[in-house]
């Protein structure tokens, strides 16, 4: 009888859960990073609008996102990750200028980050999933649901490969994408 209560019990809280998860809208720009769920722009933990879209390593488990990572910009700028967007459209016509590190490998942008003796290579759409799980975070702090679906607008010039980077950004981040659109079509609706 307590086994089949049990059951019953992860039934119902799985159903509830069901029933109030919602879904999020992000912005993700070069820069900076804005949010809203049911029509309302939810603030970062530091009540602004838009949150930089930055992280910053500390060590391999102890990563800074947002404004805290802004922080660190000039203080260790070997392990501070910006302008990720402007990262994903590199190609090797066009490399920029970073102050951390990255690598080419077979085609694919890696960022390079060195930890004592050791060196991590990350995928971009692993750096992404820091600033989506981070913003996931927020959303559910602020709506005391939790958050499983995102739409996220994507820049006019984005590839069908920035596309696969962001979903998988999504993925990593524990979020499922209903739609990427376009900021054009989104400035058009608004």
């Amino acid at each position: 009888k307590i086994e089949y209560k049990m059951v019953v019990l992860c039934f119902i809280i799985f159903i509830k859960n069901i029933f109030t998860m919602t879904s999020i809208g992000i912005d993700f720009g070069n820069t900076s990073v804005r949010m809203m769920v049911n029509n309302i722009i939810i603030p970062d933990e530091f009540g602004n609008l838009s949150m930089p879209s930055c992280i910053s390593f500390v060590s391999e488990n102890d990563v800074l996102v947002g404004v805290p990572a802004i922080f660190r910009q000039h203080t260790n700028p070997l392990h501070t990750i910006f302008d990720i967007n402007k990262f994903l459209c590199m190609n090797s016509e066009n490399m920029y200028e970073f102050p951390y590190k990255y690598v080419t490998d077979n085609g694919i942008n890696k960022i390079q980050i060195t930890f004592g003796e050791y060196t991590v290579n990350y995928l971009p759409e692993q750096i992404i999933s820091y600033i989506f799980k981070k913003m996931k975070s927020n959303a559910e702090k602020y709506t005391g649901k939790l958050i499983r679906d995102i739409v996220l607008s994507v820049p006019d010039l984005c590839t069908d490969s920035h596309r696969e980077i962001l979903k998988n950004a999504c993925y990593l981040s524990g979020l499922n994408t209903l739609r990427l659109v376009k900021k054009s079509i989104l400035a058009c609706c608004s």
